[in-house]
């Protein structure tokens, strides 16, 4: 039997105007917990006494409450455990693509971990495609957040437990160009991680179009990490692929029929749009 935390509508209102107050945001109040608060404050969610208690630390009081008990282990946390495999290369070229993780002190002594991954608002089969992999390796579904100012959309997991995780693989928190990122070992040592990586990193900074001129179809990835595009030539190289620079910070395969043979062996989202 597993204990589960029960807060009332009105008390929770209470907390996120007092914390509102105070300078917080939702998203904030989300990454201090290490759990979604709108699930608790406009879905009714229960929640586990390790979020509870974070909650209670970060108001700075104690806060009104219920226990539930659960049984049959419906509610328990499970320890989350991220294995090398062609699902976690994927989600490390998206992060790499375009996410980051999130590992830095918060208010009153407390930290807030997360996981971000960025698309574009229009690409759907994209976002359910990366909130499915999240959710297959972490057992945890994700939250999505709009940006107002863009026309992006945020896929979230607020988690200590899987930041840990992924830092394991290879992925550093904080800014990615600061930190020069790069692939991996382990994905640069398997072909088929390779292939599954690379699919990550075009869906997120990767752009497959036609152009107008000759009706060419051409494969670009940009980033501003060095020692990552050289890995995407690296490893596209290994596959067999010629890819060229575009620019100072682009690199390019513009074969046609290495264009052909990528997508069909890669398989990005981005290139279902595209026909031959």
């Amino acid at each position: 039997m597993s204990t589960r935390i029960k807060i009332s509508t009105d008390h929770l209102e209470q907390v996120y105007r007092q914390l509102s107050d105070e300078g917080y945001t939702l998203d904030e109040i989300s990454s201090e917990i290490d759990s979604e608060f709108r699930n608790f404050l406009y879905k009714q969610h229960s929640m586990d006494r390790e979020t509870f208690q974070k909650l209670e630390e970060l108001r700075g009081t104690e806060i009104d409450h219920n226990k539930i008990e659960y049984i049959d282990g419906k509610g328990r946390k499970d320890q989350i455990n991220i294995e090398k495999n062609l699902k976690s290369a994927e989600l490390t070229g998206l992060i790499l693509g375009d996410g980051y993780l999130q590992e830095r002190s918060g208010r009153q002594g407390t930290s807030s971990y997360r996981l971000v991954v960025t698309v574009h608002q229009d690409e759907n089969r994209l976002q359910k495609n990366a909130k499915n992999l999240l959710y297959s390796l972490t057992d945890k579904q994700p939250s999505i957040h709009d940006l107002k100012d863009c026309k992006a959309t945020q896929i979230v997991l607020y988690s200590k437990e899987i930041v840990k995780e992924l830092k394991k693989l290879g992925l550093q928190p904080g800014d990615k160009i600061m930190n020069q990122v790069n692939i991996p070992r382990w994905i640069k040592d398997d072909r088929k991680y390779m292939k599954k990586c690379l699919r990550g990193l075009v869906d997120t900074d990767g752009t497959i179009y036609r152009q107008t001129t000759d009706d060419r179809i051409i494969i670009q990835f940009k980033n501003f990490s060095e020692p990552l595009r050289l890995d995407f030539k690296h490893m596209c190289a290994s596959l067999g692929y010629s890819p060229s620079g575009a620019g100072k910070y682009t690199v390019q395969i513009a074969g046609q029929r290495q264009v052909q043979e990528f997508i069909d062996e890669i398989a990005p989202i981005k290139a279902t749009k595209i026909s031959f």
